[in-house]
């Protein structure tokens, strides 16, 4: 699976956090150690991830309101409704 990501400026510290963690696993994204069998499981993933974050850093994060979206098979959306911020994930 090769993922493209696009983003704009990513200034909050939720949306940064999953930007790391998804340029880290996006080097395995072509490989057989690709975890993933679908985006709905990278998907998932995120999620935990932004809720573990979250948790974590209540104090730090507490204005974010930031979503993972799936549309269709395709594409992930992370966005902070708020700011207007997001990472665009689409599977090629």
């Amino acid at each position: 699976m090769t993922l493209h990501i696009t983003h704009n400026l990513i200034t909050g510290h939720t949306l940064r956090h999953l930007h790391e963690w998804i340029e880290s696993i996006g080097i395995l994204a072509n490989t057989p150690d690709w975890p993933f069998p679908c985006l709905d499981d990278l998907a998932m993933q995120l999620e935990m991830w932004r809720e573990e974050f979250q948790r974590i850093n209540q104090a730090m994060v507490s204005r974010e309101s930031v979503k993972v979206l799936t549309y269709g098979e395709e594409v992930i959306l992370l966005c902070d409704e708020r700011t207007g911020e997001f990472i665009k994930l689409t599977a090629a």
